[in-house]
This record gives structure tokens, sequence and C-alpha cells, in this order.
């Protein structure tokens, strides 16, 4: 079943008014919660029912107290994804419990003159069976319930009551997996209360689909690499999330390639950083990883488990195509490790490779213009010319004297001798105070200086 589908039916379980119970099954951290309330919230305008409640079964301690939790996280379900002040809170329990109250005090005033009852003090837990009523309830955590509290036949029965008597729309959240003790009465009583089951498998491109927001900064990039990876744990995705989000704050105004490997670089660290998986890489292996060392040292030939196991990694490595990590990766592994940036160096070293990329970028520059020469036999002498002046003034920092050389030389084959000598000049006056690049006594390459 694919993502999409268990979205479309869930969504018609949301917005139809019939009172119905449906499970929704997935191994942990797959994002069957964060699916579920991205769901809630983005239908809660065409929502079935008016009122919504979520609550985790996890630390449930009996039946009283489910019922009250339940009743205490009621709200409407329009107002899901909205900050509430106290006054609207306020406004919100009064309207819920009026009516229940009227009915209930009403029933005790009947039996204001017996002895007993007329210092009776009313509970919560007593009043909350009146005020649940025609709400979409979303139980989470089955596998985690508490057996020795409340026993899952008992759960199970507390739930069709809700179905049944009080009009409720319920989704049991669980790993199915996980169950243990309480699969026996799961499958016992499924037949007879789970009117839709649902299994929620997301490929690694949905959860990443799922889990990256649409304004993430190369949001693309960070799903190929996730992707990859084969990545379906949406809590490791939203980790990621947090720090491209966390990282790109530092790498404002910089080159574009200096957050390409910053995406690349996150997305692989986050993984191996929240992952216990013993086939996903270390992050020690991944900073010394170095692919072009990996086998001459012969650590592919190690069988021991160890050693196959580190085989295994470096074949993850290789395929994501990380060759080495430099400085700038170990910045951001820092940024890992301690959730923050400051003191990990991520600022100095983005703003070195900063300047690297755009000096590559004037390098290819400057070699685009010499390919009009070398790949072309079109009569282009005029925009060879301009090309070559324009890509060396543009890349005078990044030109050794090599190339300085053989634009000039090709400059004056072109009867290009004034611009020729106008570049040389331009040449010395851009590269003032780096005097040892003159020095041909000292340049390999001296003789081909002409």
């Amino acid at each position: 079943m694919t993502t999409a589908t268990v979205k479309l039916v869930a969504e018609r379980f949301l917005t139809s008014k019939s009172p119905e119970v449906l499970a929704l099954k997935g191994k942990w951290g797959v994002g069957k919660t964060y699916m579920w309330n991205q769901l809630v919230e983005q239908v809660k305008d065409r929502a079935g029912l008016t009122n919504y409640c979520y609550v985790s079964l996890f630390g449930i301690g009996s039946l009283s107290d489910l019922r009250t939790a339940i009743f205490a996280k009621t709200r409407p379900i329009k107002q899901i994804g909205t900050k509430l002040d106290v006054a609207t809170i306020n406004k919100e329990w009064a309207s819920r419990a009026t009516g229940a109250l009227r009915s209930i005090l009403t029933h005790m005033a009947k039996a204001k003159d017996v002895p007993f009852v007329k210092n009776l003090s009313i509970g919560i837990d007593a009043i909350a069976p009146y005020l649940i009523n025609k709400t979409i309830i979303c139980l989470d955590d089955f596998e985690r319930l508490n057996d020795s509290s409340i026993k899952a036949d008992e759960l199970l029965g507390f739930i069709s009551s809700l179905k049944e008597e009080r009009a409720c729309k319920i989704v049991l959240i669980f790993n199915e997996d996980e169950l243990s003790a309480k699969a026996d009465a799961y499958k016992k009583y499924r037949e007879k209360i789970i009117d839709i089951e649902l299994l929620f498998s997301p490929s690694a491109e949905e959860a990443a689909d799922l889990a990256f927001p649409p304004d993430l900064p190369f949001r693309e990039d960070a799903k190929r690499y996730s992707t990859s990876l084969d990545i379906k744990n949406i809590r490791v995705l939203r980790r990621i999330v947090c720090m491209i989000e966390l990282i790109r704050k530092e790498l404002n105004n910089l080159h574009e390639g200096v957050m390409q490997q910053a995406i690349m670089t996150t997305v692989l660290l986050t993984w191996s950083y929240y992952n216990t998986n013993l086939d996903v890489p270390s992050m020690d292996f991944i900073r010394k990883w170095n692919r072009i060392l990996w086998s001459t040292k012969g650590e592919d030939k190690d069988e021991t488990e160890a050693g196959l196991r580190r085989l295994r990694w470096a074949t993850v490595v290789r395929d994501y195509g990380l060759t080495h990590m430099d400085e700038f990766d170990y910045a951001i592994s820092k940024v890992i490790e301690r959730g923050y940036t400051e003191e990990t160096g991520l600022s100095i070293e983005a703003v070195k490779l900063d300047a690297q990329f755009r000096q590559n970028e004037l390098r290819d520059s400057f070699s685009a213009a010499w390919k009009l020469f070398h790949n072309s036999f079109g009569d282009n002498k005029q925009q060879l010319v301009e090309a070559l002046e324009s890509s060396l003034k543009r890349s005078v920092h990044t030109v050794d004297v090599l190339n300085l050389n053989g634009t000039v030389r090709l400059l004056r084959s072109l009867d290009q001798n004034d611009l020729a000598n106008r570049l040389i000049d331009f040449y010395i006056q851009g590269r003032q105070g780096e005097e040892k690049i003159f020095d041909l006594d000292e340049y390999p390459f001296a003789g081909d200086i002409d």
C-alpha cells in the first residue's frame, strides 16, 4: 500500500461523520504519527466531527486516567495548528462542560436530601465520560500501553464503547511487531472493533517527501542523498532538516557550492550519528575514510567480523560518492554532535571553501575562453579576443604565468599586440605583492616562457 493510498483512506475516514475505528500500523520511526498529524491539520476544515483529541497511551495508568486525558485534551479540530491563549481555553472548557454538568447536577439535586450526597464533590474522572461525545480521538503508542495497568481487551472494549455509545471516531496507532502480549487480544477483537486497517510503510523517497518541508534549502539535493542511503526513519529525516536549517544560517551569501557540499555531508553524517544499526557506517569510520587509500591499506582483505562490517561501510560510503572529508566536513560533524555552530570552525571553513569555489569558477571561465580557440573552426576572431581579455581580467588571481604567456602569444598571433601589452601590465598590477611568481629562476616551466 503506497503512502498516497494510506493518506487517501485516512482522509476519507477523517471527513466522514460515521463512528468508525481506524488502525494505523507501521514500524517505529517510519512516521505514522507524523503523517497522521499532518493530515489532520490539512483536512481540519473538512473534518466530519468538530472535536479532536490526541493521547499517547504510554504512561496511562488506568481507564479512568485515559477518560480524563481525553476530556482534558479535546479541542475544536479547527484550532489544530493554532496557538491558544488563556481566554480561548477558558471559553472552550466552559462551552464543553456546561451541558454535561447541567445534566449531572440535575440528577444530583434530586438526591439533595440524602445525607452522604449533600457534601459530595464531583471528580473530573466521574464526569469525563459524559463530556466525550462525537469526537475524533487518536490513541497512539498502543504497543507501549502498560499491561499491568490496562489490559488490551479492556482498552479495546473502551474503544468500542466510544464508537457505539458516544458516536466517536477513533484511530489506534501502533507497531504491530512490538505488541507482544497485546497481539492476542488485538487479533481476537480486530474483526469486531476495527473497521479499517492500514499499514504505513513508506519508501525512502516517500519518507523524504513527507519529512522535508517544501521550502527546505536545496530540498531536491537532500532528497536525492537521503534516498540513495535508503533512509526511511522520519525521526532521522527530521533531524537532517534541523541540521540543514541550523547550518544554513552560517552559510548565507556564500557560493552555492558550499551549501551543496554541506547538504551532502549533513545527510550522511546525521544518518550515521542518529543510527544504532551496525550496517550504518560510524562517524569515526566516515571521518577517516579516504577512497584512494582504502584498497592500498589492505582493509578489504580483512575477513574478521569487524573487517567485513568495515567493508560494508566502505561500500556504502563509496557508492554515496564521498572521496574523503575536508576541514569543512569536519566542522559539520562537530555541529551534528554538539547541536550548535559556535566554536566548531564552521564559519571559518565555509569562507575558505567559498574562496576555492570562486577560484575554480574563474579558472573554468578562463578555460571556456580557450575552448573557443581549440574547439571551433569558425571565423570567430573578435569573439575569441573579447573572451580572452574579459576572462583573464576576471581570473587574474588564479591564472599562472604559463597561461598568461600562452594568452599573450595567441593575441600577438592575432595582431593584438597593444591588447597583449595591456594585459601584461594588468596582470603585473593585479599580482603585486606576489613577486615570487615573476622569478623565472625559481619557476619550473621557465623554458616555456618567451
